[in-house]
């Protein structure tokens, strides 16, 4: 999946020309690059931290629109898998954050992974885009 093909020119522009989906894919590696830097100045202790962020990320953000696309018997309304991808980023970032800020001072919860917040979240997102927008 590109940011620029596949969201940039299948969702939000889809009559987008070849250098404006180039251009979009560009934005995009150069907005992943400074996400990995950021994340990198925060979790200087660890890459390991990092790759798990990352896979944390993509398994909530990716994981509920997919599977429901593979199993749906209807047409899924796109704004299902955008809200439920962007509940998946907000949901894992967010909690991230909340361990990063409170630490230990969270008790368990501490220990409590960002991916389930993210999945959560994501799944809170797909349902209330599939319900709250009409369909074509």
């Amino acid at each position: 999946m590109t940011l620029g093909r596949d969201l940039f020119q299948k969702t939000l522009k889809p009559g987008a020309t070849e250098r404006q989906t180039l251009l979009a894919t560009r934005l995009g590696i150069v907005a992943t690059a400074g996400l990995a830097a950021i994340l990198v100045s925060f979790y200087h202790d660890s890459f390991k931290a990092i790759w798990k962020l990352f896979g944390s990320l993509s398994a909530s953000a990716l994981l509920i629109p997919m599977l429901m696309g593979f199993f749906s018997k209807k047409p899924l309304r796109p704004a299902a898998g955008v809200l439920g991808l962007l509940g998946g980023i907000v949901g894992t970032l967010g909690w991230a954050f909340v361990r990063w800020q409170a630490g230990p001072r969270l008790g368990a919860w501490a220990e409590f992974e960002p991916l389930y917040p993210g999945l959560c979240l994501s799944a809170l997102g797909f349902l209330l885009g599939s319900r709250l927008t009409r369909s074509r």
